[in-house]
């Protein structure tokens, strides 16, 4: 299981350089696009994005079988959460398992390859997450999937027999339709050396397949990543929030969204954020 792989616990800041272009990249679009209040808004975002620096393959794979021992043994509900394209299970995500075990979920990070093709992806997830269920002893998940993490969710939901398993559904900016080309997400892509069309071919064959009942797909006004055409008719619960693509994992207003719905309360509906049901 990818997660208990024991690496030691330096810090691995410098190893991925599409990170750091990344970073520095936010970094100067803060600066030249936002001013005032609002680049305080996005600043505070940034400072709590910097918390990949503190995590470890180490410090995550015992954060995860802490959470699998409480779904054991004090039968707490489980929730899996998979990362985004060009990130990982410990470093990127350290800030946000953190932030969710502080306020009583028990979560695990996983890890894949988002390189590899989204089916290569899905069967590995489908792997783990079995094998996670048989040593938290439970018979459903929750499951939260962050941009091209939505996409492997929902072809696990859908077309390799996740929708028994899974209790709820949360997909973080993934997009329900296919990526036009002319977004930045769609070259993206092909600048880390993955083929969007075929993403897109996954995408196109489960558009339409909603079959997990309880589904919270949040997306963003701003999204100038993969565009912001993706709410749909279909009868699922969506939320739209200001904010853009980058560093969604560290939005306080997506967590605090999605704790809400994990623990079955309500939604409320906020000035800056708009309920589709």
């Amino acid at each position: 299981m990818e997660f208990v792989k024991k690496r030691g616990g330096k810090r691995d800041c410098s190893k991925n350089i599409f990170s750091r272009i990344f970073y520095i990249f936010y970094i100067f679009y803060l600066i030249f696009y936002h001013s005032g209040k609002i680049f305080l808004k996005n600043l505070s975002k940034l400072i709590h994005s910097l918390q990949i620096c503190a995590g470890t393959k180490n410090k995550v794979d015992k954060i995860n079988i802490k959470s699998i021992e409480e779904a054991k043994n004090e039968k707490k509900e489980l929730t899996i959460l998979l990362h985004g394209v060009g990130a990982n299970y410990f470093r990127t995500m350290y800030g946000t398992i953190k932030w969710f075990r502080k306020r009583g979920i028990a979560i695990v990070s996983l890890g894949y390859n988002s390189l590899d093709s989204d089916i290569e992806s899905t069967q590995k997830v489908k792997l783990e997450i079995e094998k996670i269920m048989k040593q938290a002893n439970v018979k459903k998940i929750n499951l939260i999937g962050i941009s091209l993490g939505g996409n492997i969710a929902r072809l696990y939901a859908e077309e390799f027999g996740g929708k028994k398993v899974i209790d709820k559904l949360i997909t973080v900016y993934t997009p329900l339709k296919p990526v036009k080309t002319d977004t930045l997400g769609y070259n993206f892509f092909w600048i880390l050396g993955k083929n969007p069309d075929l993403t897109n071919q996954f995408i196109r064959k489960i558009q339409n397949k909603f079959s997990v009942k309880n589904y919270l797909a949040i997306y963003g006004f701003n999204d100038w990543v993969i565009g912001t055409h993706y709410p749909v008719q279909q009868k699922i619960k969506q939320v739209g929030i200001l904010g853009g693509h980058t560093l969604i994992s560290y939005n306080k207003e997506t967590r605090a969204i999605a704790l809400h719905y994990l623990k079955g309360e309500k939604i409320s509906e906020a000035r800056n954020r708009v309920m589709i049901n």
